[in-house]
């Protein structure tokens, strides 16, 4: 095992990296690491990443070495609000008037449902970071109330974990 990096080491390093045989390393030496404040966001986008590789060691990451601070905050709610807003745009339905014939659905492709999968773990993780950092993030609670509503839309069941987590940490931030 390295020696562990200072917190803005590896948000540069991250930052730097411009391909899977850079990230990847990096990824998998962060894993191994505990408590690193900085790289919370990196590794939160890094699950929507093209190599399901990277994606794995990102998860890896947020799990293991992850420890985002009350700095943090602000950064990771704009980012839950953002992904919320393109949950939102993935599962609205059209608007049909009462008493029209609703209009067919378009054939599903694989990639959307992968699209879907990747934006649930990122609203998963992201709710759970802002949990990890705990009352100091007490401001992110009415975004997490957002997150923690899609557990009674049926429209949204591949979200639904996480709405679940979302409510666990809501209760860490008001804590």
């Amino acid at each position: 095992m390295s020696e562990p990096n200072p917190e803005n080491e590896w948000t540069r390093q991250l930052d730097e990296a411009t391909g899977t045989n850079q990230l990847l390393p990096i990824l998998q030496d962060l894993a191994s690491q505990e408590d690193v404040r900085g790289i919370a966001r990196r590794c939160l986008e890094l699950l929507a990443h093209k190599e399901s590789e990277i994606r794995v060691w990102a998860a890896e990451a947020l799990e293991s070495a992850a420890r985002p601070d009350a700095v943090e905050t602000e950064e990771l709610t704009q980012w839950l609000a953002g992904l919320l807003d393109q949950q939102a745009a993935v599962t609205k339905k059209p608007f049909v008037w009462p008493g029209a014939e609703k209009p067919a659905e378009p054939a599903k492709k694989p990639e959307d449902d992968l699209a879907i999968s990747l934006l649930a773990d990122q609203l998963y993780w992201t709710a759970t970071m802002l949990g990890r950092i705990g009352p100091d993030a007490a401001s992110a609670v009415s975004v997490l109330a957002r997150l923690e509503k899609l557990s009674e839309d049926v429209n949204a069941k591949p979200f639904h974990d996480a709405a679940a987590r979302a409510k666990v940490m809501r209760t860490r931030c008001t804590a």
